[in-house]
C-alpha cells in the first residue's frame, strides 16, 4: 500500500477545513447583561404604574382571621381601597375591625361549604352594587397536616384540597358576574411547599396539587371572559 509523500496523491494527509470560529465569551455575557437589564427595566416600569384612584375599588380578601390575608386587608384599606374581608370565625372578623382605619367590613367565610360561599357572595354583592368587584384574593388555605405519606389519611388529603383548592375555585367562580363588571383581577395565593420538600416529608404529594390547581383552573376560565393582564383598567 502506498503512502506518498507530498504532492496531491492519495497519500496526501493535507490540513481540513478550518472549523468556524466559537463565539466570543465576552460577547456572551455582554449579551446576557443586556437581556437581564432590559427585563429589569420592564419589571421597574411596570410596578410604578398605578391606579389613579382606588377610594372606589372593592377587594374581597378571604382567610382574614390572620396572617397575610389580615395583613393585606389592613394595608389596602389603609391605602383607600373598599376592603371586604371574609373571615372564618366571629373573634377574628371583630379583632380585625377593630384594628384597622380606612372602609373595611368584614362577613364570615368558610370555603368548605357552598351554603357559606353563596350568602358571602350575596353580601359582596350587595356591597358593591353596579360598580362590580376590583379584586379577589384567594388566601384562606390551611398547611396542615403535612408528614411521611404512611402517617397520613385520605381525609388528611380531602381536607386540605377542600380548602386549598376548590374553596378558591368556588368562590372565584361564584364572584366571577362581579368580578367581569369591574374588569377585575384574581389573586390566587399558594405555598412554597408546592416548590419545595424537605427530606422524608412528601410535601409535594399533598402541596402540588393544592396550591396549583386552582391556579390552573381560574386562569383557564378567566382567560375567555377577562381583559388581558397587559390591557390597562379604565
Amino acid at each position: 500500500m502506498w503512502l506518498g509523500g507530498g504532492g496531491h496523491g492519495p497519500g496526501h494527509l493535507g490540513s481540513s477545513p478550518s472549523a468556524p470560529p466559537a463565539p466570543q465569551a465576552p460577547a456572551m455575557w455582554l449579551y446576557l447583561l443586556l437581556v437581564a437589564l432590559v427585563w429589569a427595566l420592564v419589571w421597574l416600569v411596570r410596578d410604578r404604574r398605578t391606579l389613579p384612584c382606588v377610594k372606589d375599588k372593592h377587594v374581597f380578601i378571604t382567610g382574614c382571621d390572620s396572617g397575610f390575608g389580615n395583613l393585606l386587608a389592613r394595608r389596602l384599606a389603609r391605602q383607600g381601597y373598599r376592603v371586604l374581608a371574609a373571615c372564618l370565625t366571629q373573634d377574628g372578623a371583630d379583632g380585625l375591625q377593630r384594628g384597622c382605619s380606612g372602609h373595611l367590613r368584614t362577613t364570615l367565610l368558610d370555603v368548605t361549604h357552598s351554603e357559606s360561599i353563596r350568602r358571602a357572595a350575596e353580601w359582596v354583592r350587595a356591597e358593591v352594587g353596579e360598580k362590580g368587584l376590583f379584586g379577589l384574593v384567594n388566601n384562606a388555605g390551611v398547611a396542615t397536616p403535612m408528614g411521611p405519606t404512611e402517617w397520613m389519611g385520605i381525609e388528611d388529603f380531602r381536607r386540605v384540597m377542600a380548602v386549598n383548592a376548590f374553596g378558591a375555585i368556588e368562590v372565584t367562580l361564584a364572584l366571577l358576574p362581579l368580578l367581569r363588571r369591574a374588569r377585575g383581577r384574581v389573586v390566587n395565593t399558594s405555598s412554597v411547599l408546592a416548590r419545595v420538600a424537605a427530606a422524608g416529608w412528601d410535601a409535594k404529594l399533598l402541596w402540588l396539587p393544592a396550591s396549583y390547581l386552582p391556579a390552573a383552573i381560574v386562569d383557564f376560565v378567566l382567560a375567555t371572559i377577562l381583559p388581558k393582564p397587559a390591557q390597562r383598567v379604565r
